[in-house]
This record gives C-alpha cells, sequence and structure tokens, in this order.
C-alpha cells in the first residue's frame, strides 16, 4: 500500500515530500505518494487506451496527479480544489480559444475534478483538440478532449481553458 504523506506546504517538514511554490511564491500543499510497481500499472493503464484507440499511454505513475503534472512538474500530488488559487497566484486567466500549451479544466457543479494541456488542435480529434492529462493514479494519456475516463464522464462537466500567456499590449 502507497504511504502518503500531507505537506501543507511547509519545506522541511517531510523529506519525503517535494515543495512546491506559486509563482508568488506561496507554498502549495501536496501530498506525497509511494510508487506502485510500474509493470501492475501499465498492464492496468493499457486497458484504457484499449477502450478507445485513439487513446495514447505516454507514462505511468501514481506518485502525482493532473494537478501535480501541471504546476509540480509531475513530482507531487496536488488536489484539484487548489486549481483556483494556483492558478490565481500564477496569473492564468480564462480564455475562449485555446492554443498549445494552454490548460483544459473540467468543471461539476464549479468544483474542478480534472486538468489537461493542450498538444494540438486536430479536425480528427473529437472536440477538436489532443490533450495530455494525468488519470487519477493511473497513467498520463494523449487523448481527445472530450475523451475522459468513465469515472469523469459519468455525470455532465463543463469545459473551460485558461492560460497564462503574455501578449503585449496594442
Amino acid at each position: 500500500m502507497p504511504e502518503h504523506i500531507f505537506n501543507e506546504g511547509v519545506p522541511g517538514r517531510d523529506p519525503n515530500v517535494f515543495p512546491v511554490f506559486t509563482r508568488a511564491r506561496n507554498p502549495i500543499p501536496t501530498l506525497s505518494r509511494g510508487q506502485l510497481p510500474t509493470d501492475e500499472m501499465w498492464n492496468a493503464s493499457i486497458q484504457l487506451v484499449d477502450a478507445n484507440p485513439r487513446r495514447r499511454l505516454r507514462s505511468v505513475d501514481n506518485t502525482y496527479n493532473c494537478v501535480g503534472m501541471i504546476f509540480a512538474s509531475r513530482r507531487a500530488w496536488i488536489e484539484s480544489t487548489e486549481f483556483d488559487w494556483i492558478a490565481a497566484q500564477d496569473g492564468y486567466l480564462r480564455v475562449s480559444q485555446p492554443e498549445v500549451g494552454d490548460l483544459v479544466v473540467y468543471r461539476r457543479n464549479a468544483v474542478v475534478e480534472h486538468v489537461g494541456v493542450i498538444l494540438e488542435k486536430s479536425v480528427q480529434a473529437v472536440g477538436g483538440y489532443r490533450t495530455l492529462s494525468k488519470w487519477g493514479a493511473d497513467g498520463e494519456f494523449v487523448h481527445d478532449i472530450d475523451d475522459l475516463p468513465e469515472l469523469l464522464i459519468s455525470s455532465g462537466l463543463s469545459t473551460e481553458y485558461w492560460s497564462e500567456r503574455k501578449r503585449p499590449h496594442r
């Protein structure tokens, strides 16, 4: 069973916890999880690929989640409830037309459920975009923007886009 260690953003509290900070230099609460055997995780995640051939499994690692992939460089688990605060601290804004590198945020009843990164605009992709996201403790997947695991799509999700792009004022 993986060990879970919660870091309330105090570096040095536990050597197993990777300290993560916002651009505003505020500590982000993280959760450290012990690594499960890669072979077991790969076999479990490949079943998700078999369910939809447009999915591509990139990597398996249960020590981080989708928010940790984005804001902690794949080094820690960050609860999705922290997204709005981190996005504000890091200068992200909602945008109506995403570009490559922007974030797609999936919400249920205004609560963030999942986050991914826009990889490309694609006319072949369901929803028009291909994304990269981490599916909980399962693998990292490249997938169409509207293709999510059953757990997430079992009830209505709204989709929004966020960007930290800097643009000149003209």
